[in-house]
């Protein structure tokens, strides 16, 4: 501030400036396309400020005179560090439109606060959540369980579609989600069924990724390269990624990988309590029943590894037609940790998981104008081949026996398409179809080595479902009803000549109305939702004709349609 020698403010004179800001603000290399504006204490604000630093340039130096003064008014600047929109290469992903049809309890974790909350898992990243807890058989297979639901009643999902894999049919068997290059997680809470499939009956995950980049957001080229390292296990994981895109096309590339040992506990590895429940002891020839070690100061076979790699691309544009694909391939191994089978004779040792994915997406959409009668058309095929081999390793008197127990070998296609009406208007909503075709080949031991005998058996399925939901909103009123008919088949053969087959169907609906009482005394958000719903799963084909042994349960799986 600069004073005028000759003359003096006048008596009452409030030097305080009018709106000052009188240039065009540019952010980076962007221009804000309009000039900013200040409040009468010389403030100027800038909304949506990009979540980064960048700097912040005028045209010119900006003085205002008034009264005998020369002022420099001071520029404030305020963002949000954790917006839930900050992503790995510096811009957002747009938001999912079916978010807008799904249950009150649905929340979506990303940006910075996902960051803070990863962990090596899908089921310990999200266990801090509301409602949302973990499965905890291995330190490398966690899942997540919604308000006590978990299994095939809660769907995970990669960018809409199923993760094809294994890990909704037992708990033993990992989620192939590579957290390091996901950017998005949605909580779905409460049934999900009318928006991913009638098993998704007490609700489901969906992670976003940019497997696919977007042409029209992000810089021309970016890459990032992530590291860490956890004490526990000396467990280390690094993740890297790049993307360059030019007019109307993207190229993105990703890779990642996490190791860690056996885990460090404090003292024994199970109590008095559990010693005199399971009696855990082996029975060795010549020798007698002895009893089996308890592993203390670190739970054996508690080891995790996981690798994976990707490749995708885009040509055309998001606000137009738009031609997406990517491929990933994922390898996992991973420990089951010491469990006792419970019996004395039964083979003992070591059990651990090794699997594999490679998968293929394709996804395809289009924005119409404003005359048309959608809004927007998505469509996106996923398909993949998960094999997954259940090993054992003989301890103690079956030292030396090392063969696999069980081995998964699945052939997985699915498809969504969706026609979204009625976005800027009262009334909205979305209508679609979704298949799903999965072909499962398992190969179980009946008798170990040395006499090793191996028996055969498919199971195969096929959906179709038909859905329809909408959304109307109005003052502080919130409509919201949704329909899904689904149609399922599931066969069962194996090599002794057993065919068996069940046709199903299922019909749910949903009716939820919503008043939004604003700010009320110290609440910041208010809101009164009465929720009816009428929910049919039908049971999966492995629910059906499953005939394996399950190394995290520790028994043998029968499915309904086979007992009996």
């Amino acid at each position: 501030m600069m004073a005028d020698e000759s003359e003096g403010p006048e008596e009452g004179f409030n030097p305080v400036p009018e709106p000052a800001l009188k240039e065009d603000a540019i952010i980076g290399e962007a221009n804000l396309g309009e000039r900013p504006s200040s409040n009468k204490e010389g403030i100027g604000l800038i909304e949506d400020w990009p979540v980064d630093e960048i700097p912040l340039m005028m045209n010119e130096e900006i003085l205002v005179e008034a009264e005998g003064f020369e002022m420099l008014p001071e520029v404030v600047v305020e963002e949000n560090a954790i917006s839930g929109e900050v992503a790995v290469f510096g811009a957002p992903l747009r938001e999912n439109p079916l978010l807008k049809f799904g249950s009150e309890g649905t929340s979506v974790l990303g940006g910075e606060e996902l960051r803070l909350k990863l962990g090596g898992t899908l089921g310990e990243t999200l266990a801090s959540q509301p409602g949302v807890s973990a499965s905890s058989y291995s330190p490398g297979i966690s899942r997540p369980v919604i308000r006590g639901f978990d299994g095939v009643r809660v769907r995970t999902l990669r960018d809409g579609l199923g993760t094809m894999d294994l890990s909704e049919d037992s708990p033993d068997h990992g989620v192939f989600i590579d957290l390091l290059m996901t950017e998005e997680v949605e909580i779905h809470r409460g049934p999900a069924s009318l928006l991913f499939g009638n098993s998704a009956i007490g609700g489901a995950i969906n992670t976003r990724t940019r497997y696919i980049p977007s042409v029209d957001l992000g810089e021309r080229f970016a890459a990032m390269l992530a590291s860490g390292y956890d004490t526990q296990g000396s467990g280390y994981h690094w993740g890297t990624a790049a993307e360059m895109r030019g007019e109307f096309w993207a190229l993105g590339f990703s890779a990642s990988q996490r190791n860690a040992s056996d885990i460090s506990i404090p003292g024994k590895a199970w109590t008095e309590a559990y010693d005199e429940l399971e009696n855990p002891r082996s029975f060795i020839p010549g020798v007698g029943i002895v009893e089996l070690e308890n592993p203390d100061g670190e739970l054996a076979n508690s080891f995790h590894e996981r690798s994976s790699w990707s490749l995708g691309g885009r040509v055309g544009s998001e606000e137009g037609f738009s031609l997406g694909a990517s491929f990933q391939e994922v390898e996992q191994n991973y420990g089951i940790p010491y469990y006792f089978a419970g019996d004395a004779t039964d083979l003992f040792g070591d059990l651990s998981i090794e699997g594999g994915l490679e998968r293929g997406d394709l996804e395809m959409s289009n924005r119409f104008g404003p005359d048309a009668w959608f809004d927007e058309v998505k469509f996106r095929l996923g398909m993949g081949r998960y094999q997954h081999r259940e090993i054992f390793d003989g301890k103690s008197k079956d030292d030396g026996k090392r063969f696999n127990e069980t081995a998964f070998d699945k052939h997985a296609l699915e498809g969504r398409l969706e026609f979204y009406f009625g976005e800027d208007s009262e009334w909205s909503g979305v209508f679609g179809a979704q298949f799903n075709d999965d072909d499962l080949a398992i190969e179980r031991v009946v008798v170990p080595p040395p006499t090793l005998f191996t028996e055969q058996s498919r199971i195969e399925s096929e959906n179709l479902g038909l859905f329809s939901l909408n959304h109307w909103e109005h003052e502080q009123w919130r409509l919201k009803a949704g329909l899904r008919y689904d149609a399922q088949e599931a066969r069962y053969s194996d090599e002794f000549g057993s065919d068996v087959r069940a046709n199903d169907q299922s019909f749910s609906q949903s009716l939820s109305l919503t008043f939004d009482w604003g700010e009320v005394g110290g609440w910041d958000l208010l809101e009164t939702s009465l929720s009816v719903s009428n929910t049919q799963r039908l049971p999966t084909a492995i629910e059906r004709y499953a005939f394996y042994n399950s190394a995290a349960l520790g028994r043998f799986l029968i499915g309904g349609d086979l007992d009996g």
